[in-house]
């Protein structure tokens, strides 16, 4: 929230959501909406949903997140 608040319009975040703990899938303990979470931080938020058959949505994704510069960006990557 700190970097929300402090507007860091230069941090990219790359979240990794792959729905896999140690334990077996997320949903096990985590109900969370962690998009949700990070726009009321105050953050620019996204979500590419497949990068298995490339990465041009991430690279989107990130071209998109540096025209932010009044608050960070969260990319969340859906990996499997």
């Amino acid at each position: 929230s700190l970097a929300g608040h402090l507007g860091l319009g230069d941090l990219i975040v790359l979240y990794d959501d792959n729905n896999i703990t140690i334990d077996g899938n997320t949903g096990l303990a985590f109900t969370e909406d962690v998009n949700k979470r990070y726009e009321a931080y105050g953050w620019h938020v996204q979500t590419v949903d497949d990068i298995a058959n490339g990465l041009d949505d991430l690279r989107k994704a990130i071209d998109e997140a540096k025209k932010v510069t009044d608050k960070p960006s969260l990319i969340k990557i859906k990996t499997q």
